[in-house]
């Protein structure tokens, strides 16, 4: 019974955390899109974006994170 309430907890934050990188690439999205850039200095300014929130991540976890989960964000940040 605890292992499955702490699995559960587990897959709670997962969620959240995936939701909040989704939430923070959006808002990288919709500034380099008031300010112009491109659909390439887009993906940079999301990866410095998220290395600046979160220094722990290495440049190519950053850059994973941005190609993975661009597309959910930009929708996001249309659909906002």
């Amino acid at each position: 019974m605890m292992i499955a309430g702490r699995i559960a907890t587990f897959e709670d934050r997962a969620e959240t955390m995936a939701d909040s990188l989704i939430e923070i690439i959006s808002r990288a999205i919709a500034a380099a899109q008031v300010i112009g850039l491109d659909e390439a200095e887009t993906g940079y300014a999301a990866r410095a974006v998220l290395l600046a929130r979160d220094p722990s991540l290495t440049p190519g976890i950053a850059r994973i994170l941005v190609e993975q989960l661009l597309p959910a964000a930009a929708a996001a940040s249309t659909s906002a």
